[in-house]
């Protein structure tokens, strides 16, 4: 199995941070951090929900409603 990465990794570009995200200290940088982690953690368990969920034409899962 190849590991190699494809491409050489890009320069560091700061351009696109907001200057919001600079005037933040490391507390309230972690708790943005924790709080991303935790919405991926809820997005990751809907999709994992909805997955197990056997739709068909005409089942509705709360606002999911399938009509093929």
């Amino acid at each position: 199995m190849d590991t190699t990465p494809d491409a050489s990794p890009s320069e560091e570009n700061w351009d696109d941070i907001p200057e919001e995200v600079f005037a933040l200290n490391t507390e309230e940088l972690q708790m943005q951090g924790r709080l991303i982690d935790n919405d991926i953690k809820v997005s990751e368990n809907v999709c994992r929900y909805y997955a197990l969920i056997q739709l068909s034409p005409g089942h509705e899962v709360g606002n999911l409603a399938v009509t093929t």
